[in-house]
């Protein structure tokens, strides 16, 4: 190892101006550890040979209690062949010099501390070397160094602030005259925190590949961008506010030139990277995106990296109040050209699925899913999925956004619920759920699909709450920018019955006079074609209620408002109702007056029901034009007089008998 030791000294400060950021909150640690080792470079080649590796650099600080902690690590670059302040050139036709790049030396970075009071931070930063470049046929450039970060906190006491960050980032790959470009150097990132007794922390790991190498002139190509990984990312904070994120960045494919092709941008892949632990209140977040492709001036461009965001612990131990969750995952774009064929974007695929054991806890997820498809580039799958739940009185959310050539956008939402009723020997508990669901497709469309304006979002959201449910959306003016939504409420105030149906008579005389009623749950759903799709989409929302019930019970579906728009237009529109998979009811509609006339002030018994009951609410707009229709609904409980919807046996039993008496009517006029 050859390396050279910048600095390495412990200081105390008296004052520093620092801020945490986003915080606001002044940091003046008492004493300051820092480690910076940069790493030999290599020699460059004599009299026309390759150039030698880089050294390489590893700087560790020691376990200490400074509120301030660097380690900082820098490889040395790779020698060129031939005299890189002379230059390598093409002299009447000929190189000037030959021979490979050295390769980049790589770098490690440790940070480690111990703090007892105050705020704090430790930082990790390593960077791999560049590599040296080559020329001649055969001869290719140095690989980039690789990079390693670990970042590691602990509290021993009570503080305001502790931050830990770790940094990777790769070196990138030497070119090359008449050979191939050097790979991008690889980084890994991981970081953790052990944080009782401090009101805020944030943990961050963060790895960047490096580019692949130039090529230039022959039949080269350009180097493959690094692999970016991260490590172990994991905090642990008592009952204050605790930020985890894990980033990762494949590196760019290298370019090639006069007849050489691009390299490739690396895949990147996080999963269950970014984890953690809080009484509090607790986010978490992860972004992988693909490396890009190589642009090529003549010849086949480089293919973009796919990227894979996936946050779904198998054990979820989560008991936080507020849970927050963010996965991002945007495929590298291809590379471009001049004169040649261009390259494929990656595909892009997010999915999350957490949710918080602790009752009356928030649950929010988000997932976004970009797959680049621009005039240049032909975009490939988008496929984005969150999921979301919460316990008890509270609330979970939803949301998912994909842009790409095809795939799609999906959201669920779950709350469940726990109760006692009766008392005595009669007493036991209830366990009643909600689940809301919207999807959105995904496909071509009619502008550059890696703008975040341009990809389609699916939201749900659920909860079990006394407050009024989420208001039906004005669609008469066009689309509220969300192209498939469902909330979902249960179980709310015994007040608001009355509250939702005071202008809808139909629903507020179901009910027999002087008769119990209950409202067991409500929501809205609705769908809008996104106005940068192109050709036919479905865009779908549903809402699942499950209850039990002790004995015998009338179940009405309540349809309260309806608002959409392109009434000028035939339109598309399926609802149905269901119950643990059996169809209760479903209708279909071809134009949005027909709607209207349906959703609005319409009362539906859905029959009598006794034990378990799973209710299930869909709706859909299948449509290839600008359109969108939402309604509002409740469900209740009660004793009702008008007639339950038959059942599927039924309406197959009358049109089986209907056929039987119009065959013997139609018999008995031909008897003579």
């Amino acid at each position: 190892m050859r390396q050279k030791t910048v600095e390495r000294i412990r200081r105390p400060l008296s004052v520093i101006g620092l801020l945490v950021a986003g915080l606001g909150v002044p940091v003046f640690p008492a004493y300051s550890a820092t480690a910076n080792v940069v790493g030999v470079d290599g020699s460059d080649g004599v009299n026309g040979s390759g150039g030698t590796n880089g050294g390489s650099a590893t700087a560790t600080l020691p376990l200490n209690n400074d509120n301030s902690s660097s380690a900082k690590a820098t490889g040395g670059q790779g020698g060129w062949a031939g005299d890189k302040t002379q230059g390598v050139g093409i002299v009447n036709g000929q190189l000037n010099v030959t021979g490979s790049g050295g390769d980049g030396g790589s770098a490690t970075a440790d940070g480690n501390s111990t703090v007892l009071s105050g705020s704090a931070s430790v930082v990790a930063q390593a960077s791999g070397g560049f590599g040296g470049v080559a020329a001649g046929a055969g001869y290719d450039g140095g690989e980039g160094g690789g990079a390693a970060a670990i970042g590691r906190g602990m509290s021993g006491g009570n503080g305001s602030f502790y931050g830990v960050s770790a940094r990777a980032v790769g070196g990138a790959g030497g070119g090359s005259y008449f050979g191939d470009g050097g790979l991008g150097g690889s980084a890994v990132a991981a970081s953790s925190g052990h944080f009782i007794g401090f009101t805020n922390a944030s943990l961050v790991s963060e790895a960047i590949g490096g580019a692949g190498g130039t090529a230039s002139y022959g039949s080269g190509r350009g180097g493959d961008g690094g692999v970016a990984s991260i490590g172990s990312t994991y905090g642990q904070q008592g009952s204050g506010t605790l930020s985890v994120r894990a980033d990762a960045v494949g590196g760019n494919g290298g370019s090639g030139y006069s007849g050489a092709s691009g390299g490739d941008g690396a895949d990147t892949v996080i999963i269950d990277g970014a984890r953690g632990s809080s009484n509090g209140s607790l986010s978490l977040s992860q972004f992988a995106r693909g490396g890009n492709g190589g642009y090529s001036e003549s010849a086949l461009a480089g293919n973009g990296g796919n990227a894979i965001s996936r946050l779904a612990p198998a054990f979820s131990p989560y008991g936080e109040r507020s849970l927050t969750g963010t996965v991002t995952a945007e495929g590298g774009r291809g590379g471009t050209t001049s004169t040649g064929i261009a390259g494929s974007s990656g595909n892009a695929t997010a999915y999350i699925s957490i949710g918080s054991q602790m009752n009356g806890s928030t649950t929010r997820t988000t997932a976004r899913a970009v797959s680049p498809d621009t005039p240049s580039t032909r975009g490939g799958s988008a496929i984005a999925d969150a999921v979301a739940r919460s316990r008890g009185v509270g609330f979970a959310e939803a949301n998912a956004y994909a842009a790409g050539n095809s795939g799609h956008a999906n959201a669920s939402s779950l709350t469940n619920h726990s109760y006692e009723v009766g008392s005595g020997a009669a007493r036991r508990y209830v366990h009643p759920v909600v689940k809301a669901g919207a999807t959105s497709q995904v496909g071509e469309n009619t502008a550059n699909a890696s703008l975040v304006s341009q990809q389609v979002n699916s939201v749900a959201v659920t909860a079990f709450s006394v407050a009024s449910p989420r208001a039906l959306p004005n669609l008469s003016a066009g689309s509220n920018g969300i192209e498939a939504f469902s909330y979902a409420d249960g179980l709310l105030g015994s007040g608001q019955f009355e509250a939702l149906v005071s202008s809808h008579s139909a629903l507020e005389n179901a009910f027999a006079a002087g008769s119990g009623r209950h409202l067991i749950g409500a929501g809205v759903i609705g769908a809008n074609y996104s106005e940068f799709a192109i050709g036919q989409r479905t865009y779908s929302g549903n809402a699942e209620f499950s209850y039990a019930f002790d004995q015998t019970t009338d179940v009405l579906l309540g349809l309260m408002d309806f608002s959409g728009y392109d009434a000028s237009n035939p339109m598309s529109l399926d609802f149905s109702v269901t119950n643990s998979g059996q169809t209760l009811f479903s209708r279909s509609f071809t134009t949005l007056s027909d709607a209207r006339g349906f959703f609005v002030n319409n009362a539906i018994n859905l029959g009598s029901f006794v034990g378990q009951v799973d209710l299930a609410v869909d709706f859909s707009l299948t449509s290839d034009r600008l359109q969108g229709a939402a309604f509002n609904y409740l469900l209740a409980a009660g004793s009702l007089t008008i007639a339950p919807v038959p059942e599927p046996s039924q309406f197959a039993m009358l049109l089986a008998g209907l056929g039987v008496l119009s065959l013997t009517v139609h018999r008995r006029l031909r008897r003579p």
